[in-house]
């Protein structure tokens, strides 16, 4: 049975109520990550950092004055492994996060192995090669093999994942 008198909730309790459905409702929307500086390479006259955008898409190596999700690299601070950056004339800081795993080559070695052998074998070279040079490159990398035998060098464009996206003789 209904009771006839009905209490009105006060004010605050009913905003408040309001406030934490809202609140759950936000936090089961998935929000995307921010953009992060997850790595850097120098190469001794060159600098590459390492950044992921919040689309969750592979990391990029950029350089300054490059940028992805709107943030453009303008300085890097090495003693404080942070990234200067900066948005429609807003500056932030980017530091370096932390890694959760121990230090690797920045493109495992049977992506660049099983590169060379491809390439070797698509222009007959057998076993007859060494690697003479990796390096980070507008996201993907460069990796320069050359015959031991001859002069013939080849300058292979190879994706974060391994893929070989282009190959020419130099």
């Amino acid at each position: 049975m209904k009771s006839p008198i009905q209490l009105a909730q006060p004010f605050p309790v009913t905003i408040l109520r309001s406030g934490l459905i809202i609140a759950a409702l936000f936090l089961l929307v998935r929000l995307p990550a921010e953009p992060g500086f997850v790595g850097v390479y120098v190469d001794g006259q060159r600098t590459f950092f390492l950044l992921a955008d919040s689309s969750g898409a592979p990391p990029r190596w950029l350089r300054l004055g490059q940028g992805i999700d709107g943030l453009v690299i303008r300085d890097y601070e090495p003693t404080r492994d942070a990234l200067v950056v900066e948005r429609d004339g807003i500056r932030a800081t980017l530091f370096l996060r932390a890694s959760k795993v121990q230090d690797a080559a920045l493109l495992p070695e049977r992506f660049i192995a099983a590169a060379c052998r491809d390439v070797a074998a698509r222009d007959g070279w057998g076993t007859d090669v060494q690697l003479l040079g990796v390096q980070p490159c507008d996201g993907d990398y460069r990796v320069i093999i050359g015959r031991t035998t001859t002069r013939e060098a080849r300058l292979i464009i190879l994706s974060p994942q391994g893929a070989i996206k282009d190959y020419w003789q130099i």
